[in-house]
């Protein structure tokens, strides 16, 4: 196996890219007709300069982003990505990182904001661990979305962060009809994530979401969905 530094990509009739490596962002893109794009972010340098190519996309509306590197807090998205409308994030433990680790879920509202189309947000954390006490209130921007309908959040065992980005999208998210909390994986992402092995595990990461709340002023308590 080589390593292959991709300049361009010229297929014009192109409507779906799975992409596996670095720097895509510094390539010369000609698909005006890519529809649907699977990509890794590995370093976080990466995320601005790949939000700003993909929003240059005419055609771009279905999205998968696999993660090794934290979302910064401070992440500002400058070119909406206008013509979005499903998202999926798959949350993997970055290299080198110590085994505890809190992903910071506030950073995806800013996606969120930047997607004004967005019916489907899917975001799975491959590596959940219980974070104990552990409760930090962090001061999300008022905002309004008025297309997202569907969320999933995988991957959660009822850490304080995650119940907190539900709380914040279902106060922002006007047309929410559900919002899916779950310790266990979609078996249809990566045949390797087999939540069997530790049923009890889970089971449990799924009564602690319950526990957490149970205890919580939560606005929108319907629309909540545990499985």
């Amino acid at each position: 196996m080589k390593d292959v530094t991709l300049t361009s990509l010229d297929c014009p009739k192109l409507t779906s890219l799975d992409y596996s490596g670095h720097f895509l962002a510094n390539m010369n893109l000609n698909t005006p007709m890519l529809n649907n794009i699977q990509l890794p972010l590995i370093y976080s340098g990466e995320y601005l300069n790949a939000f700003r190519l993909l929003a240059t996309l005419p055609k771009f509306e279905n999205l998968q982003l696999e993660i090794y590197s934290m979302v910064p807090s401070s992440l500002k998205i400058t070119q909406p990505l206008k013509h979005l409308k499903e998202l999926g994030l798959i949350f993997n433990r970055p290299f080198g990182t110590p085994r505890k680790l809190e992903f910071d879920l506030s950073s995806i509202l800013t996606i969120l904001q930047a997607s004004p189309l967005l019916q489907k947000l899917s975001v799975m954390i491959t590596s959940p661990e219980i974070i104990e006490n552990q409760k930090v209130d962090r001061d999300v921007k008022a905002f309004s979305h008025d297309e997202v309908k569907d969320i999933e959040l995988r991957g959660c065992v009822g850490n304080w962060y995650e119940v907190e980005f539900a709380m914040n999208v279902m106060k922002y998210a006007n047309k929410l009809e559900r919002i899916v909390l779950s310790p266990y994986w979609r078996e249809d992402i990566d045949e390797l994530l087999n939540w069997t092995s530790n049923p009890a595990w889970f089971q449990n990461g799924r009564q602690r979401i319950a526990e957490t709340l149970q205890n919580e002023e939560v606005v929108g308590r319907e629309k909540l969905v545990l499985i």
